[in-house]
């Protein structure tokens, strides 16, 4: 049997002591009451954004090799699972622990259904079974511990009395209500089993392999339990364990030695590759940490999820004075152990066990990087415990049963209240900070997670969310200064650098970008792939922004220190198919292609070299193995815990690529939205988004899309683009809707963008529907001569002029009327024909009456009212070749009278001649009459040339008047050499 039901030789009376099952269920179901009691409201609290994603909800399985793959260790294949959680190259959350995450997988496996944790959505469970589980490992320690206080020989009611102070110590309300602390409550169950099982078989002669295997599942569970053999060898020789053989113990000692320096040497392999093995510590602060944790264990004052290393400043002061007392208490516990009377020797045991399980966290031998913590007391702790039993067993016979139990009910009510009060701190991650920074104000990585939940919590407001996001801001930029640590000031400088950029401010955003990069190239610590990695992120974010010249100076500095680094070049590539340098497209994407040829094969390649695979394929046509890149990458992006921005923006808008370009602008949609929940500040996927609405007629939607543009990036060509898609909307609006309804959007577009054609229009649209008639032609007018070929700008210009005309005939303005319906009908294009053949009518009737009393005029001779007579008419239809011919004749004829007006004769002749061409009309009279007015101007060369060109030239054809013919001829003759 593995756990024989015999619980040591005697007990203070000298019988054996063997509880009865039912009485050990009542004290385990005890041990969970009050523990439950205790820890309620962090047992019923939230994720904590402190590790639970990497350790419970679905964590990541890495290899230790650089540039090992990342994989989900928890998938609902069961065998996959075990074999990414149990493979001892593998690490999740840096460090290798199989048995904590099988406990937790566990949990997902049983629970699983999806949740969504820090706004991205997981398959996951609630956290409630997590704390009920943590919950119940708590209560099984403290049974176990009872049952090895029985074994040492304590009876069950003092050793219970002993334990529940134990159980409800405010210091350990850390470790049961932090989900991702159940690491020390699995390594404390099996080391209690390791020392209960090895003091079974070195007095009973059974097996020894239980033991090992406790042992190395306590080792496994967290790093803390490869002191079990320091605290074996307290609980397995004399005083505590008598007749033992000698050969055996040294077997079974040996066998537990050797097993935790293997697992502890793995462990320090794998720390190295996550760079946790060099922490700081000094030798001076080792006392001072010691009753540190002394202290925080009698006086349970100040406690902290994390303590900053200026704690180390304290714990360093007055060391020799330090050292001291920690001799002294030592001591003490050598001397009870040894020469103790009346169980006092349990005492001295208690404060041994107390300093031997601290041993790898006193901030000098190699275990954390942090110098305290309050988890960490959670082994050591049960040294409490065996101190109040030894305690409690050496009062007399007639008072030891009453004094432990009301001692232990005054410490169980106190440390209660006290942990009922801490655990609230474990309710939410916001809570969790807040009380951290209460202790600790300078606390950097307490600012930082504070930032982060601010920032949770802001993305889910309407209302202050400004105010939200700039308290996280504040927070970071205050970590930022007093950050203690380099890795601590970069983690902030990044921070910033991602939060800035994820909510817009894409100058402060590059600012600190630059600022972590800075801090991550004097970061000793710092692993050339993670250096390359944010390398690559800021070049990417200058790329997003396309801050080309930043982009290409970073990425030259990025080449003198990795040459050739494929990722860079990648982006290299990226840049030259995006920037917008003009020349020939056809040869950049060849230099493209060539560099991309050097890098594909690389065994560094990554996912920017993938994406401009994937555009490369794309530019030549193969789309399917495109797509198939892209589905590839949105996987890869969809798997990151911090997710890639600047990749997730470029991916999708190559994802679009191919919808837009097979005329499919809902799949475009489709991409660009999925893009957007991933990068909603992206400016980027909203320029592309807004055009693809505006051609679904979707413009309420492309509107949106661009003002939150220009919330993250004001500018005027967002100014531009968002009076486009206005302009867009409002062309739906002006013929179904009240003018005061879209009259608010004109004067913005007007603002915004003043000088597009149909910003002129719109206006004029307003001015129409407040009746303002002539004022809305005139800019309605302006726009068409701007914007020739728009159908409903010219439909708009027409239909005024029209309207116009009307108005103009009913106030009897003839002119004005005449003159707005000659442009009506001069501007109408063919397909827009409509009642035009009544204006025309309209026109020819007015025409004939002017041309007519001109015609009477010209005949008596009255040659200055002839003119302005077929001036007039002129202006109705220009195009009358009569008309035009005969004003001709009355300006020839005053110009005989008066020898003054020979030029406007001729002016007219001219256009008279080729409105005839143009409407095929025979020109005879017109080329007469124009070579008369050239001979009277003495320019006799000239009219020589006409003559000859329509007599005798190309286009004698022409001339069809025989009579006027005959006269041409004879008009030729008398012209002199």
């Amino acid at each position: 049997m593995i756990f024989p039901m015999n619980f040591g030789e005697k007990t203070l009376e000298g019988e054996k002591t063997r509880p009865r099952a039912r009485v050990l269920v009542l004290i385990f179901g005890l041990c969970l009451v009050l523990s439950a009691l205790a820890y309620l409201p962090g047992v019923r609290g939230e994720f904590l954004n402190f590790d639970d994603d990497r350790t419970a909800l679905q964590p990541l399985s890495e290899t230790v090799q650089p540039g090992g793959e990342t994989l989900p260790a928890f998938q609902d294949d069961v065998l996959t699972s075990l074999s990414l959680i149990l493979d001892p190259r593998r690490k999740i959350a840096d460090v290798y622990y199989p048995v904590t995450s099988l406990s937790f997988y566990l949990d997902w496996k049983l629970w699983q259904h999806k949740v969504e944790y820090r706004g991205r959505e997981q398959i996951g469970t609630g956290p409630l079974p997590y704390h009920l589980h943590n919950l119940l490992l708590h209560a099984l320690v403290g049974f176990l511990l009872i049952l090895l206080l029985l074994d040492l020989g304590i009876t069950l009611p003092l050793a219970t009395a002993a334990t529940l102070p134990f159980l409800v110590h405010p210091a350990l309300a850390e470790v049961v209500t932090w989900i991702s602390s159940r690491k020390d409550l699995l390594a404390a169950i099996f080391a209690l089993l390791t020392l209960w099982r090895g003091r079974m078989a070195l007095r009973e002669g059974l097996a020894l392999w239980p033991v090992w295997l406790f042992a190395l599942l306590a080792c496994l569970s967290k790093g803390s339990a490869l002191v079990l053999p320091l605290l074996a060898f307290l609980l397995w020789r004399p005083p505590f364990l008598e007749g033992q053989g000698e050969r055996r113990f040294r077997v079974l000692f040996g066998g537990l030695s050797l097993l935790c320096l293997l697992v502890a040497l793995h462990q320090y392999v794998l720390a190295s590759s996550s760079g946790v093995t060099a922490l700081p510590g000094e030798l001076a602060a080792v006392p001072g940490t010691f009753l540190h944790y002394v202290g925080t264990l009698v006086w349970p004052g100040q406690l902290a999820v994390h303590h900053p290393l200026s704690v180390r400043s304290v714990f360093s002061e007055a060391p020799w004075m330090s050292a001291l007392w920690l001799g002294l208490l030592v001591s003490v516990g050598v001397v009870l152990v040894y020469r103790g009377r009346w169980r006092l020797p349990l005492t001295g045991l208690g404060i041994l066990f107390f300093f031997l399980a601290l041993l790898p966290y006193n901030n000098w031998i190699p275990g954390t990087t942090n110098g305290a913590a309050d988890r960490y007391l959670y082994l050591a702790s049960m040294g409490l415990a065996l101190v109040l039993a030894g305690i409690f067993a050496s009062i007399p016979a007639g008072r030891r049963l009453l004094v432990a139990l009301s001692a232990s009910v005054v410490l169980v009510g106190t440390l209660g209240a006290l942990s009922h009060d801490r655990s609230r701190a474990f309710h939410d991650s916001k809570a969790l900070w807040q009380a951290n920074l209460s202790v600790y104000p300078d606390d950097a990585v307490g600012l930082i997670m504070l930032a982060l939940v601010r920032f949770d919590e802001a993305q889910y407001l309407d209302e202050g969310r400004e105010e939200g996001l700039q308290k996280g801001l504040d927070l970071l930029a205050r970590a930022y200064e007093v950050a203690e640590l380099p890795e601590h000031r970069f983690e902030a400088a990044l921070t910033l650098f991602r939060a800035s950029h994820r909510i817009g401010r894409i100058t402060s955003s590059l600012s600190w970008g630059r600022k972590a990069l800075t801090e991550i190239d004097e970061l000793a610590s710092a692993k050339l792939p993670q250096r390359i990695s944010i390398r690559i992120e800021l070049i990417s974010a200058f790329l997003s922004a396309e801050q080309w010249d930043e982009a290409s100076e970073s990425l030259e500095e990025g080449f003198e220190l990795y040459p050739d680094q494929p990722e860079l070049v990648a982006l290299q590539i990226q840049m030259l198919l995006e920037e917008d340098k003009g020349g020939d497209r056809k040869k950049r994407l060849a230099e493209a292609n060539r560099r991309y040829e050097k890098i594909r094969y690389s065994s560094q390649v990554g996912s920017w070299t993938s994406l401009v695979g994937a555009r490369l394929l794309l530019a030549k046509g193969k789309n399917l193995e495109a797509i198939r890149e892209v589905e590839a990458l949105k996987r890869y992006v969809d798997a990151q815990t911090i997710l890639p921005v600047y990749l997730a923006e470029a991916l999708y808008l190559l994802a679009a690529r191919p919808y837009l370009e097979a005329g499919k602008p809902a799949g475009a949609v489709i991409e660009l939205t999925r893009g957007l929940k991933l990068v909603p500040i992206s400016v980027r996927l909203r320029l592309l988004l807004a055009p693809v609405y505006a051609s679904l007629a979707r413009y309420e939607e492309a509107e949106a899309c661009l003002r939150d543009a220009r919330k993250i990036r004001p500018g005027p060509d967002l100014d531009r683009a968002l009076a486009i898609a206005l302009i867009g909307r409002v062309r739906g609006m002006v013929d179904k809707a009240q003018v005061e309804d879209y009259a608010a959007l004109v004067d913005e577009i007007q603002a915004l963008a003043p000088g597009l054609p149909a910003v002129l229009w719109l206006q004029g649209r307003v001015l129409w529907g407040r009746k303002d008639r002539s004022a809305a032609l005139k800019l309605v007018r302006k726009a068409h001569e701007a914007s020739r070929g728009d159908p409903q700008i010219t439909r708009d210009y027409l239909t005024l002029l029209k309207a116009v005309g009307y108005a103009f005939l009913l106030a009897k303005r003839e002119d004005e009327a005449l003159a707005t319906f000659r442009e009506l009908l001069a501007n109408t294009p063919p397909s827009m024909k409509g009642d035009e053949k009544f204006i025309l009518d309209l026109l020819r009737q007015h025409f004939e009456r002017r041309a007519k009393a001109a015609a009477r005029a010209l005949k008596a001779e009255e040659l200055a009212e002839a003119i302005r007579l077929y001036r007039s008419a002129l202006e109705i239809l220009p195009e009358d070749v009569g008309a035009r011919f005969n004003l001709g004749i009355a300006w020839f004829v005053s110009a005989e009278a008066d020898g003054k007006s020979l030029k406007q004769a001729e002016e007219q002749f001219r256009r008279a001649l080729h409105e005839a061409e143009r409407q095929e009309l025979d020109p005879s009279r017109m080329v007469f009459y124009l070579s008369l007015t050239w001979i009277r101007q003495k320019r006799n060369a000239e009219a020589r040339e006409l003559l000859e060109l329509y007599l005798e030239g190309v286009k004698k054809s022409l001339i069809l008047d025989a009579r006027m013919k005959e006269r041409m001829k004879a008009q030729l003759q008398k012209i002199p050499e």
